[in-house]
């Protein structure tokens, strides 16, 4: 029992020891963990916007696109080619690429439902019993 003893009490100064060690690298109180804040990256829709706004004859697919759709490369923005490529297929029939343009244009239609009150919540057992099964006489 010593022996389990004295183990346990070198374990809790090896534990005392290793947090001695750390303390100097903790965070003082009100010391951020991340002073420069987080790391600035370019989102996807930076990066969308930025192809956006160049001239389609600077982008290979969108110069096709434009060529497909007879506008001039030089004088259009890449925008401006997806959105009339959008609006085409939308109007052959693509009724997703319908839907974005409406909602984008309109916006969203609320998914809300107003749901109205049951008639039959305040009938009694015995009631819901009568319109489910009729009166046997009436056979």
């Amino acid at each position: 029992m010593d022996e389990d003893a004295a183990k346990q009490r070198e374990k809790e100064r090896d534990r005392e020891r290793r947090i001695a060690r750390l303390r100097p690298h903790c965070w003082k109180p009100g010391q951020s963990g991340n002073p420069k804040g987080r790391p600035k990256h370019t989102t996807t829709a930076e990066m969308y916007r930025k192809i956006c706004e160049k001239k389609a004859e600077q982008v290979p697919v969108y110069l096709e696109f434009a060529k497909k759709l007879k506008l001039d490369p030089a004088q259009v923005t890449c925008g401006y080619v997806h959105a009339m490529w959008n609006m085409v297929n939308a109007l052959k029939g693509n009724a997703r690429l319908a839907l974005e343009i409406t909602n984008r244009m309109d916006g969203k239609v609320p998914d809300k439902m107003q749901l109205l009150e049951n008639p039959l919540s305040s009938l009694t057992d015995d009631e819901l019993q009568s319109i489910i099964e009729p009166p046997k006489g009436d056979e």
